[in-house]
């Protein structure tokens, strides 16, 4: 066995109410939650989407939007030689733009891994008026192995797990911060229940561990409804978190689980890009 294949990973997944535009306080929180996952055992700490700004922003995203210089991270940093740390916040962009982004500190250095791609503009949603889209997709690597990230509606459209998955990802990561709207008057699926058929879904097709992270609590009438989970590959839920109540949820992840469900079931194996990309320039054109 190769030391990739005995690798695992040890995530927690932080499921926390942020205060809505308060950084210092959500800071404050981040740094006590990472040391009690660190205490624990974790080497790869999840918080939800926008976890240091609170979500419903709106024109103040302009005033408190960080860039990845800001000595507010101070004192997440020592915490990153222990364990990596994945969190959202609002990012200023180098040309003035605007992101909903995933931040990562490891080993005292901070970058920014992800922004936002699909920015929900609907319903209760208004994201398209204050951020910038994304136009990245890409993987990264930690200690523990590569991860990939979406962020909230991103998982929405399954190109961007599918394009993650084929960079070689480990594991991905759902970060979100989603409200709750029960439809069951009109007998469909309420979101929780939409949500977990999504993350299943990519654990299935693409033979590889999901971790779904939703914050928690309630911003101007918006209630999150929490419900943290983690799945392994092939679709199996491994533990869950309640609903609207904060808490951590551990799990542990290997290659070999991945690997051994790839041979049982080969079909992300089976993928023919080359196939792929000629009829999607049929469609293009």
């Amino acid at each position: 066995m190769t030391s990739s294949e005995s690798q695992t990973l040890s995530i927690a997944s932080v499921q926390l109410n942020s205060r809505l535009l308060d950084l210092h306080s959500n800071l404050k929180k981040h740094v006590q939650l990472a040391s009690e996952a660190i205490a624990k055992g974790a080497k790869i700490i999840v918080f939800p989407e926008l976890s240091l700004s609170g979500y419903n922003i709106q024109d103040a995203v302009f005033d408190i939007a960080i860039t990845v210089s800001n000595p507010l991270f101070d004192e997440l940093k020592p915490l990153s030689f222990s364990a990596s740390i994945l969190f959202g916040a609002p990012e200023r962009g180098r040309d003035g733009e605007l992101f909903n982004s995933a931040f990562l500190i490891e080993k005292g250095t901070i970058s920014v891994v992800h922004r936002k791609r699909y920015l929900p503009t609907y319903n209760v949603f208004d994201e398209s008026r204050f951020f910038t889209r994304g136009n990245e997709i890409n993987v990264f690597s930690t200690e523990a192995g590569k991860v990939g990230v979406l962020i909230c509606e991103d998982s929405w459209h399954p190109s961007l797990g599918y394009l993650l998955a084929h960079q070689g990802m480990d594991i991905l990561i759902i970060m979100a911060a989603s409200p709750y709207r029960s439809e069951l008057a009109s007998e469909t699926l309420d979101i929780s229940s939409k949500w977990k058929i999504i993350c299943q879904s990519y654990a299935t097709t693409l033979s590889l561990p999901v971790i779904f992270c939703n914050r928690t609590g309630s911003e101007d009438g918006v209630l999150f409804w929490g419900g943290s989970a983690a799945y392994k590959a092939g679709g199996q839920e491994t533990g869950k978190l309640p609903l609207f109540e904060e808490g951590i949820l551990f799990s542990t992840f290997s290659a070999v689980d991945r690997n051994r469900e790839r041979f049982a079931s080969s079909h992300f194996l089976d993928e023919d890009l080359l196939w792929q990309h000629h009829e999607l320039g049929k469609l293009i054109r």
